[in-house]
């Protein structure tokens, strides 16, 4: 299990990490050590019991979690922009959500002002270590004081342009100044460790590029949810994100009456939803009761496919997750990598949000299984009915995929499964179970989870039943891009 929660380098390890009072402080001997844990963790040709190479790799993860427990917030340190003479940001460092990125965000505005790719650093030098004309070079930029405390980040990774509104093109080479020469010796040594704890999701890895050779060989489906998986969490300015249910109701497409006997349900059902002591058989029949109730409120409703679009441009609180465009065009990919958005909200509202925000059309091989709405063309268009079965939280698995989703999904040996923090209460409670959403289709599958709230309180749940946990609202982690990588080069800037 790859653990990607959001962290950043505090540097000094606790006493009780290691030997007492050996590595606190010291960065060479928090390196060796870790270094050490790690050669034993991912690499042992020594043992063979795999309880063995498991406790190792516990023991590497919970030496770097510690390491690097106390400073979710980052660490202050200045950007200098070499291609503007030098000019200074004052930012804080610290890794995404996903420990993809190094990220630099300004202090002033919370802009990303600059950032490498984790696991394609491949210079990572304090001044001292240069070559000579660069080394000239910086001192005339910036002097020699400054020069004692800065450290240069290199990255294989290429620029591209934004797909994204408002998401800046990132430098490929990143010019950091520190307090001071020690803290960039103690920066050079964090960013060295993570890249090695970075080395022990060699597993998942290995699952990354299976499911990227399988979409090159057409053998891929990509599988997820649509509330707080496609969308995210919480809007830019800290609002919740409105689902596909409650579009309408922000919008005021639906009256005060049914807001209100919904609330109502609410209170009667969702107790039943939560309730850990009751089985998930025992809810089904309960929750099928509490769709159908609300379904039928809404049939009272005026509602027309002009509503739901009208509600959809005007709902200012539901929004991307920041790196789901780019997953979405995985079918453009040659050959297509079927896409199956599965929901227990509204078919009609999510597909009416992805055809306003996308900048592209689905392709046939994308569908969305939900709750289809039926419209009388002959009643104003008006909203008479619901599709059958109806989908909720507990039923929400390949036996109530439809046919063409199914014939989607013939041939296909690997399955990527991003599932938000909804999905997961939904279907699991409090129990260790998998999401249930490929139950019943014979693939591999690379779960990764989003583990938007309640961290605490869950982090260990996600941590052992998801290969990849991306914490915080966080964006789509790389492994994912990787994952539809094989078939996907070049397809990011198509349209």
């Amino acid at each position: 299990m790859f653990f990607a929660a959001c962290m950043a380098c505090r540097h000094d390890l606790p006493q009780s990490c290691g030997a007492p009072g050996s590595l606190a402080g010291d960065p060479k001997a928090m390196a060796a050590a870790t270094a050490a844990e790690g050669r034993t963790a991912s690499f042992s040709s020594t043992s063979s019991a795999e309880d063995d190479r498991s406790e190792r790799r516990d023991r590497l993860r919970s030496l770097v979690h510690k390491f690097t427990s106390d400073a979710l917030l980052g660490v202050n340190c200045t950007v200098v922009d070499q291609e503007q003479q030098g000019a200074k940001t004052e930012a804080v460092y610290k890794l995404d959500h996903s420990v993809s990125w190094l990220r630099c965000c300004s202090r002033s505005t919370g802009a990303v002002v600059a950032g490498v790719l984790l696991h394609s650093i491949n210079r990572l030098d304090a001044f001292a270590q240069l070559p000579g004309d660069e080394k000239e070079e910086l001192l005339e930029l910036l002097g020699p004081s400054d020069c004692a405390r800065c450290v240069s980040l290199g990255s294989e990774q290429k620029s591209r342009k934004d797909l994204e509104p408002k998401r800046p093109t990132l430098p490929v080479r990143v010019l950091l100044l520190l307090e001071d020469s020690q803290e960039v010796e103690r920066f050079i040594t964090c960013v060295e460790i993570l890249r090695l704890y970075a080395a022990m999701a060699a597993g998942v890895d290995d699952a990354a590029a299976a499911c990227a050779a399988a979409a090159a060989s057409g053998e891929l489906i990509v599988v997820l949810d649509f509330d707080r998986t496609i969308t995210a969490s919480f809007t830019p300015d800290g609002q919740r994100v409105t689902s596909a249910h409650g579009v309408l109701e922000v919008a005021k497409v639906l009256s005060e009456s049914f807001r209100s006997k919904t609330k109502e349900l609410f209170g009667k059902y969702y107790p039943i939803e939560i309730d850990a002591s009751m089985s998930i058989p025992e809810k089904i029949p309960i929750m099928s009761e509490w769709y159908a109730q609300v379904h039928a409120l809404m049939l009272k409703e005026f509602v027309t496919r002009e509503n739901i679009a009208s509600a959809v441009s005007s709902c200012p609180t539901i929004c991307l997750r920041e790196g789901m465009l780019e997953l979405l065009r995985c079918h453009k990919a040659e050959p297509a990598i079927p896409v199956l958005i599965m929901s227990a909200g509204l078919g009609d509202v999510i597909e009416e949000f992805l055809r306003q925000t996308l900048p592209f059309s689905l392709a046939s091989t994308t569908l969305v299984v939900s709750n289809r709405m039926v419209f009388d063309e002959g009643e104003g268009g008006r909203l008479v009915d619901f599709s059958e079965p109806l989908l909720h939280m507990f039923n929400k698995s390949f036996a109530f995929w439809p046919e063409d989703a199914r014939a989607l999904a013939v041939g296909k040996k690997r399955c990527l499964l991003p599932v938000g923090l909804t999905t997961w209460l939904e279907q699991c409670g409090d129990g260790l179970g998998d999401c249930t959403m490929v139950d019943g289709l014979d693939v591999e599958t690379l779960k990764v989870g989003f583990l938007n709230e309640k961290i605490e309180e869950r982090l260990q749940q996600f941590r052992e039943g998801f290969d990849v946990v991306v914490t915080g609202d966080g964006p789509v982690p790389e492994v994912c891009m990787r994952a539809i990588g094989a078939s996907a080069a070049g397809i990011s800037q198509q349209n």
